[in-house]
């Protein structure tokens, strides 16, 4: 079905509870008595999530009833600088097909709504976008093919299922290898511990819980003999039981750290433990 701007955005608006973003910062695990640089190699690299927030609000939930962090693109887009602003990203990923797509020309504005308030804020725009002005911060990517990101991390793909089954490939095998991590769960923390966190904290690392909680809902579909249901390119199909939004943030955000990684741009902050760089996904 053919939708126009005005219609995909409508449905953008009334998903109040769909569009997510999360960061996710490669570090570089500790490497005692070696004094070499760091590489792309993946094993040298781990890549934690530690943030974790629905775009448009947590409805019945607690403190959080009935708040609306962004329900138009240009909030939207606020959001994401501002994201930026407090974290410094290396990188941004987003699904053109989720709401990207009409995002991506609000963040290459000047001027942003950043919570109520109309602020200057250098754009941010993809590498290859040339309608955008010199000075423009070149950190996003589109997770489609063609992307340039995309394109050195995958060169080769069969159809939009096989960018899809590289993606779930690429992040089953980062669990099952430890290249991910979470922090401990909210609710195996002692109370004292976290009485005095902040709402944003809390409800950050809640989030966290439950993007666990929705990736052991995503399965490849299966024909009734057992075997994979295949697309006719040959790719395997996926699906989620319930809510996805959180889950997939998390496996995108993880894919903008490969890109990062892939593309060999090292122009990261430095902390005592190494080397650092904070992707978002939306």
């Amino acid at each position: 079905m053919n939708l126009t701007p005005e219609q995909l955005q409508a449905n953008i608006a009334s998903r109040t509870n769909e569009a997510a973003t999360l960061l996710a910062p490669g570090r570089l695990r500790p490497r005692p008595g070696l004094g070499a640089p760091p590489t792309s190699n993946l094993s040298d690299w781990l890549c934690e999530f530690v943030w974790a927030y629905r775009m448009r609000g947590e409805v019945k939930r607690g403190t959080e009833d009935g708040v609306l962090f962004a329900s138009t693109t240009n909030q939207m887009s606020g959001r994401v600088h501002e994201t930026h602003s407090r974290f410094g990203l290396s990188g941004v990923l987003m699904d053109p097909g989720g709401g990207g797509n009409l995002v991506l020309p609000e963040l290459n504005k000047s001027r942003q709504m950043i919570n109520g308030v109309e602020m200057e804020c250098t754009p941010i725009a993809c590498p290859d976008d040339i309608s955008v002005s010199s000075g423009a911060q070149l950190i996003l990517n589109l997770f489609k093919r063609g992307d340039r990101g995309i394109q050195q991390l995958w060169p080769v793909l069969v159809g939009d299922d096989g960018l899809y089954e590289a993606m779930h490939v690429a992040f089953q095998e980062a669990v099952e290898h430890g290249i991910v991590s979470w922090p401990l769960p909210f609710k195996e923390r002692p109370g004292e511990t976290t009485k005095d966190w902040d709402r944003e904290k809390r409800w950050a690392l809640i989030n966290l819980d439950e993007m666990r909680r929705q990736l052991m809902m995503i399965q490849a579909a299966t024909n009734d003999d057992g075997t994979w249901l295949l697309t006719r390119n040959g790719n395997r199909t996926f699906s989620a039981i319930g809510k996805k939004d959180l889950a997939y943030a998390g496996i995108f955000a993880y894919v903008r750290f490969l890109i990062w990684l892939k593309v060999g741009d090292f122009e990261h902050g430095r902390e005592e433990e190494g080397e650092v760089g904070i992707f978002e996904c939306n």
